[in-house]
């Protein structure tokens, strides 16, 4: 199962732009596809969806893990995968099997969480998990980096052309391939063309130069702390704090207080949004 948001959709939308016969009467297959928040499945017309997910759900076609799933080899036009991997201990065996069933030639994305997201989908952080999630992935978490695609993946070997991009500001990386295959030449401008309007996406809104710096100088920070600590001691030092700051923060107001000021929190936090989009719209 993924969240959907608009950063990641909008990567997607502009693979689509630049690659439109990609998104016309192919054979997709998408590992990750539980919908929650929303779904790229309507960006493709025609063709076939295959929706693969370790739990039942909207956009769930088959129930199997990604790095057990026996579709034949090269029998897919594009592979792709939202939001899954940082939740997927077995993700390089995942994207191994997904470019086993990719035509040469074919497609491949990817869009995952970056160093510094925020953990989420486990237990401790959802304890209304499914069943199968709970089971198969009960705790992992793990944010990714370009340098863990590079380092545990050959891409050379398996892609004639493909960039990945780390948009710092929603904690996005995003990964784009072409299959080793009968790719015209031209294609070399496509991805560079693609690769230069994926590096403007950053948030919803228009940002200002206090948040670039902020988002900039957290992402320095959380890279120092993860070489200081690891990742996963940092999460949980998270956890820990959120955990104790909310604890004193019922202590001191009460639950009722607390609940109201959370409650006004998320609404101004929404409005906050809002605002923003329709400035950025004007």
């Amino acid at each position: 199962m993924r969240v959907a948001h608009w950063e990641q959709q909008e990567f997607v939308r502009q693979v689509r732009k630049h690659f439109p016969r990609f998104f016309e009467d192919k054979r997709v297959l998408e590992v990750g596809s539980g919908e929650i928040g929303g779904t790229i499945r309507p960006l493709f017309v025609g063709g076939e969806h295959l929706g693969v997910d370790v739990s039942p759900g909207p956009a769930v076609d088959k129930v199997c893990p990604g790095q057990d799933l026996d579709e034949p080899t090269a029998s897919f036009d594009v592979v792709l995968s939202c939001e899954c991997f940082e939740h997927n201990p077995f993700w390089v065996e995942t994207l191994s099997n997904m470019l086993r069933m990719l035509k040469p030639g074919g497609l491949c994305i990817v869009s995952c969480a970056l160093l510094g997201r925020t953990e989420h989908g486990t237990r401790r952080m959802d304890p209304d998990a499914s069943l199968a999630e709970s089971l198969l992935y009960q705790d992992y978490y793990q944010n990714l980096t370009i340098n863990d695609f590079e380092r545990r993946l050959d891409l050379k070997l398996h892609f004639s052309n493909y960039f990945l991009h780390e948009n710092i500001y929603h904690k996005d990386l995003y990964f784009v391939g072409l299959k080793r295959g009968p790719s015209p030449v031209a294609e070399i401008e496509v991805v560079t063309a693609l690769r230069n309007s994926v590096s403007k996406i950053k948030r919803e809104w228009k940002l200002s130069f206090g948040d670039t710096l902020a988002a900039r100088t957290k992402h320095v920070l959380t890279r120092f702390f993860v070489s200081l600590l690891g990742e996963r001691r940092l999460h949980d030092v998270k956890f820990k704090f959120r955990a104790r700051s909310k604890a004193l923060s019922i202590k001191l107001l009460g639950e009722q207080r607390y609940a109201e000021r959370s409650k006004r929190r998320r609404a101004r936090g929404k409005q906050r949004k809002t605002v923003l989009q329709s400035s950025d719209s004007v």
